[in-house]
């Protein structure tokens, strides 16, 4: 027995008597006392106690009672294990009660009766707590109840020593009162180990606690709640802070006053005594009156501690509008996948509407959802094909309701289209469709409605199979970003009781040695006959189908003609599905055409035995041989071969239903489906368009910049002298700012013969384009624009002897382009134009969609026809490169391995974004080829300038120091060329595909070694080029970033997180000094085809920088990204994201050690270092935020930044470690 304790030493008197007085030989078992704090008097007046069991004194560390009884169970020497709290008297039997529930086959976790016995003079406190348990009590001993993680409490709970320890035992981070044992419960169960309830193993509860110190319980209560809820939001469903979300709006009225009450000026003593005077005056005469009045006030303390856990934000927001449609007119597995997500969406956060039409078939669906306090709306039933002339009855509901998420299941391909093209009337933006199931023979003609018009209303596809997500990509090309895979889940089933499932075998017994259950709606695609068929091969097995549906009679006559309907049972539709799935040997479904059944879940969540076809998303929940059996769809013989292969070996059906049972706890519960639908819908209306657009900083310094742009296509950043050729009638802005790139500029009626380097011209003529080509050099460019068709403007070029004149396209037209499309070479502009549209069409007509359909239609139009605006760019042949080029590509391009001949170049000039201002890239590759090739960086502004320099002076660092093998791995600089701003580089060109395309939950943690190798290579190969006299450590490279980040915080950030910050720093010993990526991040990664990484992007290196903050920044994105979180919400999921009890906090912890072993990296500096990167990123964060503003930053506004609220959590973690070591 383990009693963890803070008390003084004389309270555990009655405890420890009752323990002397057990049935239960005293010499058969151990005490384990474990003080909480302050120990020393304690411990001597325990031990110099006599008692006739042996009992063990151990001091703690005041961490709390989680930390205590995880000291007492390590330290415990038998396997069975009783933790008692020390207000329990545990009655003379209830050791052995206790140890007769541990004798079974299989380990559990079993949860003794607790009563509370007042005494007579007991306070207010004692009396409520006493009611209230009593009633929990019950609820637990009532027949048939399953016990769930909000039934656990270990004051009085036995279990395996080892089970205990296998799951890590109590989370210790819960150092406060309350959710340290649901949160153990739900572990236990996730592994397999069944929670049970002994009301003969009875433990009285002595409660003394005051009823202030009950209302600070519950504050506690509601911060280590909200604790939960940040560590675990995949458990979302066992949180108490979701749970009680869930209320009426009465009661919500209530927690709210109380919730102001007691965080009010006047606090929570006044609220105390008010409650604790009326709830006494009342009690005698209405005791349950008086229960709710404490209730009230307890949830309201419940809730104040939730705020104060939050840091002070307060009440969430009010709630958005979801609508569920779904217009099926019976009830199934989507309509249950639907009413369980609607039940469980967050209702702070989300008001959920179920939307049906009218069907008697709906009416037990109706009524569960009403009973769960969700609205339903009822249109009239469906009519006309596909029941589209429902579409006004559903616009104008959705009108009404005015939704925030419109969420349409399909329940096959081509239902659903009335509720979308109703959201899209009814101007409702974020429209979510979740495919379910998609069946073979759907008709042309809707399938082509449904792909040209309807899937264009769609913000985002689910599927809920990666296979369903395949059909869409495949048959309904939709776009890869617009499909999203979320599994569907099932919340555990009840358990049913083991009289009603011993009941049921008796009965099939009595028919037959062996029973199969088949719980599956009576279609067509089903596959009923197969198995009537298989039945003809297994003597001995009935045949239970459960379900209803249009096909009994054939199948009943089948079973008739295959002669086996004697061991066939038809049950019609059932609500003991629990029941009938325990009691059958085993689980089939052998369909010709599945989703991701629900019923293999429940079975799955029961630990039953399966045996399923292998189609659509029946292979992502059962694994052949591990958690079930796969058959193909349509052999019967198959199916009776793997049927019984189970019934003859029933250990091999246990093992099989343990996995499956660990695997639903894993990936399938309703939970965590319910966590990644409120993610979407987050995402969805963060991406959505901004009420107020605001033009950047510098985008009046854009447009000039970017009206210049067509220069770098020549190869020159400047001109010496320059003829401007435009007629009157030319726009007299398009070379307005010519002046400020060259010499000298002149009209070019007066210019002589080869003068000058440079002439532009709008609309020439014939003529005037051989004037052109006479006033030029040799060697030197011409640049003019033109609306004639390419054609005719390239059949110009050659008749003035310009032979390798092109043609761009600005793409999209605009006053800032990003793009210059060669439209010579059509391979070149389909690397830019050839993705498919996304499929998001809706009243508003997304910018996205509209661009891309804009954009093929101008490469097509401006190939073939003189539709629009078009630049000519030519050189005048008769010069040697090497002597008039800035930039000689045609040398380059001989000189650099690894390029193939070419006699011409093709050249994609990207200019960036909207608030992209620092730098062109031209993209060089051989004419009608992808790649390989060069790329050339322009400097446009002077911090583009600083930028390129750095990223030439450590590319040549790298090419210098590294290995063969890694030199691939990042561009080899060619050339520099010098110009007013800095240096234009020359590269080579990088091949793969972008990381963060690829970056999933299955390679997560594969891309993280393979960062921390790469990176680990990096820092090792480029620190041995450091002189023999080391960089000096604070001022050198810690201080710059240390001053950069004070400097902008001013007096925003708190002073002493700052002193903090340096202190901690300060002290760490010196590490290795390499060279700094400051932006390796999954965008600036691509992959090869022989999967090597290609890292771009070295403009904000350093040369002499630190190690791990590369990593730390790339870990922190790469785990956001497999989470699929929207990056707004960084700060907010950090904690969860690298804390090593979740997924991707493990990765990021197994990566980070893997870092700091290859580089010998000293894990005392891992904590300040982490918090070091988010200094270095904070000055750019600040730069983004006043460019999209257009204003300076406001007071305050650098504490709520993303990365200074991440440095502030490093610094306060990496002070929370320092005092606990």
């Amino acid at each position: 027995m383990v009693i963890p304790t803070c008390r003084a030493a004389e309270s555990l008197t009655p405890t420890l008597q009752a323990l002397a007085q057990q049935t239960t030989p005293p010499d058969t078992f151990e005490v384990v006392v474990v003080l909480d704090g302050p120990a020393a008097d304690r411990v001597e007046t325990l031990r110099a106690r006599r008692h006739p069991f042996s009992l063990v004194v151990l001091a703690s560390t005041g961490r709390g009672r989680a930390a205590a009884c995880n000291t007492g169970v390590r330290a415990a020497a038998a396997d069975a294990v009783l933790l008692l709290d020390d207000d329990m008297v545990l009655e003379p039997d209830g050791l052995a009660a206790h140890l007769a529930r541990q004798e079974g086959p299989r380990p559990a976790g079993v949860v003794g009766a607790a009563p509370v016995v007042p005494d007579p003079g007991a306070t207010l406190a004692a009396r409520y707590v006493g009611r209230r348990f009593d009633r929990h009590l019950q609820k637990l001993a009532a027949p048939g109840h399953v016990m769930d993680v909000r039934d656990v409490y270990t004051g009085s709970f036995s279990i395996s020593r080892s089970a205990f320890l296998a799951v890590g035992g109590f989370d210790e981070r819960f150092v406060q009162y309350g959710n340290e044992d649901g949160e153990l419960a739900g572990r236990l169960i996730a592994v397999g180990v069944p929670i049970d309830f002994a009301p003969e193993a009875v433990a009285r509860q002595r409660y003394t606690k005051t009823f202030a110190q009950l209302a600070a319980d519950n504050v506690d209560k509601g911060r280590t709640a909200q604790q939960f809820l940040a560590r675990h939001p995949e458990r979302s469903g066992e949180s108490a802070v979701t749970r009680r979300r869930r209320a009426s709006r009465p009661r919500r009225v209530v927690r709210a006053v109380g919730r102001r009450w007691v965080a009010g000026p006047a606090g929570m003593d006044s609220a105390v005594r008010v409650v604790e005077l009326v709830a006494t005056a009342v009690e005698k005469a209405r005791p349950a009156v008086a229960d709710r009045i404490v209730e009230a006030l307890l949830d309201g303390c419940f809730w104040a501690g939730v705020d104060q856990e939050r840091g002070g934000e307060g009440p969430v927001p009010k709630a958005t509008t979801v609508v569920h449609y779904v217009d099926s007119g019976y009830p199934g597995g989507v309509e249950q996948v639907c009413l369980t997500l609607l039940s469980l969406l967050d209702r702070e956060r989300w008001r959920p509407v179920l939307l049906v039409h009218q069907a008697p078939g709906l009416a037990s669906m109706v009524d569960a959802a009403r009973r769960s306090g969700i609205q339903v709306e009822v249109v009239p039933p469906r009519s006309g094909p596909n029941g589209m002339w429902s579409v006004p009855a559903l616009a104008r509901t959705l009108r009404r309701l005015r939704p925030g998420v419109v969420h349409v299941h399909r329940s096959w391909s081509m239902s659903g289209n009335a509720g979308v093209v109703g959201a899209a009337l009814a101007r409702c933006h974020a429209v979510v469709v979740t495919e379910h199931l998609f069946l073979p023979g759907t008709p042309r003609r809707a399938f082509l409605l449904r792909r040209v018009v309807v899937d264009r209303l769609v913000r985002r596809h689910v599927a809920v199979a990666e296979s369903l997500g395949d059909v869409l990509r495949d048959r309904f090309a939709i776009a890869e970003s617009d499909i999203e895979v979320i599994h569907n889940g099932v919340p555990p089933p009840r358990e049913p009781s083991t009289t009603e499932v011993a009941d049921l075998r008796r009965r099939w017994r009595a028919e037959a040695p062996y029973a199969v259950l088949v719980p599956a709606r009576l279609d067509v695609h089903k596959g009923h006959r197969d198995l009537l068929a298989a039945l003809r091969d297994l003597p001995g097995v009935l045949a239970l189908l459960a379900g209803d549906g249009p096909r009994r009679e054939e199948l009943e006559r089948f079973a008739a003609e295959a002669g086996v309907a004697d061991r066939v049972q038809f049950l019609g539709h059932r609500d003991d599905m629990p029941a009938l799935m325990r009691a059958a040997d085993v689980v089939v479904l052998p369909s010709h055409v599945e989703g991701l059944p629900l019923v293999l879940l429940e079975a799955s969540a029961l630990g039953r035995p399966v045996v399923a076809t292998e189609v659509d998303g029946v292979g992502e929940a059962v694994e052949h041989g591990v958690n079930g059996l796969l058959v193909p769809a349509g052999q019967p013989l198959a199916l009776a071969s793997a049927i019984r292969s189970l019934l003859e070996d029933p250990a091999a059906g246990a093992r099989l239903g343990a996995a499956a049972r660990s695997r639903f706890h894993q990936d399938f519960r309703a939970d965590r489906m319910a966590l990644r639908y409120q993610r979407l819908y987050e995402q969805l209306l963060d991406g959505g368009p901004s009420r107020a657009v605001q033009t950047p900083v510098g985008a009046r310094e854009s447009a000039a910049l970017r009206k210049l742009d067509w220069r770098f296509l020549t190869g020159r950043d400047r001109f010496g002298r320059a003829a401007d050729f435009s007629s009157a009638v030319a726009p007299a802005d398009m070379f307005r700012e010519l002046r400020s790139v060259t010499g000298e500029v002149v009209t070019g009626l007066a210019t002589e013969p080869s003068t000058v380097d440079l002439a532009v011209a709008v609309e020439p003529d014939a003529a005037t384009l051989r004037r052109m080509v006479t006033a030029l050099r040799p060697g030197a460019d011409l640049v003019l624009v033109s609306r004639a068709s390419r054609t005719r403007l390239l059949e110009r070029c050659r008749d003035a002897g310009l032979v390798d004149a092109e043609t761009y396209l600005p793409w999209p037209l605009a006053d800032r382009p990003t793009a210059w499309l060669p439209l010579g070479d059509v391979v070149a502009c389909r690397r830019l134009l050839g993705r498919p549209p996304p499929r998001r069409l809706s009243v508003r007509w997304p910018r996205s969609w509209l661009r891309w359909w804009t954009g093929r239609l101008e490469l097509w139009l401006f190939r073939s026809a003189p539709v629009g605006r078009v630049y000519v760019v030519a050189t005048k042949p008769g010069a040697d490169e090497a002597t008039t080029a800035q930039v000689p590509l045609r040398h380059l391009w001989a000189t650099t391995p690894g390029l193939p001949p070419a006699d011409r170049f093709s050249r994609t000039l990207l200019t960036g974004g909207r608030e992209s201002i620092s730098k062109a890239v031209t993209l060089v590759t051989a004419f009608g080829a992808t790649g390989p090739g060069l790329v050339v960086k322009w400097p446009r502004t002077i911090a583009a300038g600083e930028g390129l320099s750095r990223e030439a002076d450590n590319l040549a660092l790298l090419g210098r120091t590294r290995d063969s093998r890694a030199r691939g791995s990042v561009p080899a600089l060619l050339h520099t060329h010098g110009t007013d701003v800095g240096p234009a580089l020359v590269e080579t060109m990088l091949e793969g595909a972008t990381l963060g395309g690829s970056l999933t939950r299955a390679s997560h943690r594969s891309v993280a070694m393979t960062a921390a190798e790469w990176l680990a290579e990096l820092a090792l190969g480029t620190s041995a080029t450091e002189s023999s006299e080391p960089t000096p450590w604070w001022p050198a490279v810690v201080a710059p970033v240390v001053d950069a980040f004070s400097d902008l915080a001013g007096g925003s950030v708190d002073p002493r997180l700052l002193a903090a910050s340096r202190r901690t720093l300060s002290v760490m010993e010196p590490v290795r000094r390499c060279v700094e990526h400051r932006d390796f991040a999954p965008w600036n990664v691509l992959v090869a085809a022989d999967g090597s990484w290609q890292v771009t992007d070295w403009e904000s290196s350093v040369g002499v920088g630190l190690p791990l903050t590369d990593l730390w920044y790339f870990l922190t994105w790469a785990a956001l990204a497999v989470e699929g979180v929207h990056e707004s919400r960084l700060a907010e999921v950090y904690p969860r994201l690298t804390d090593v009890g979740t997924t991707s906090g493990d990765v990021c912890a197994a990566a980070v050690d893997r870092y700091a072993t290859a580089v010998g990296l000293d894990r005392a500096a891992i904590g300040p270092l982490r918090a070091l990167t988010w200094m270095i990123h904070a000055p750019s964060e600040v730069r983004r935020i006043e460019r999209s503003t257009a204003a300076p930053l406001p007071p305050g506004g650098f504490r709520r930044a993303t990365f200074t609220r991440l440095w502030a959590h490093e610094v306060r973690r990496s002070g929370t470690a320092t005092r606990e070591a």
